[in-house]
């Protein structure tokens, strides 16, 4: 026979305590960021991004035109006529650290750790 797990746990907050405890989770399931805040547990696999990251990282995604020249230098390069001339190169090195610095974003948004 299994143990019965215990109810659970209810309190009552004023709408600006609520409001206040949404604040501060910053997007996170209010239960989870409790009891962290509680026990200062926190498993892995309930890591939630905040907010503030992954808009940083969808920012700098959308400011970097990262989408659209790599894009471009695909067809170029289906069409033979990339050149490989310095900008090109920069344009490519730019776009490749721009890549890293959104992964290493949204790594941390989503609480994965970097090897």
């Amino acid at each position: 026979m299994t143990a019965k797990r215990p109810s659970p746990l209810s309190l009552r907050l004023s709408a600006d305590e609520r409001a206040r405890l949404e604040r501060m989770a910053d997007g996170q399931p209010l239960g989870g960021f409790i009891k962290t805040r509680l026990f200062g547990e926190r498993r892995k696999a309930t890591a939630h991004p905040s907010r503030g990251e992954i808009a940083q990282a969808l920012a700098l995604l959308g400011q970097s035109g990262v989408g659209p020249a790599i894009r471009s230098m695909a067809k170029a390069t289906e069409q033979g006529a990339l050149p490989l001339d310095p900008e090109t190169q920069a344009s490519i090195r730019a776009a490749c650290a721009d890549i890293t610095v959104i992964k290493s974003l949204l790594m941390k948004a989503l609480g994965i750790k970097e090897r």
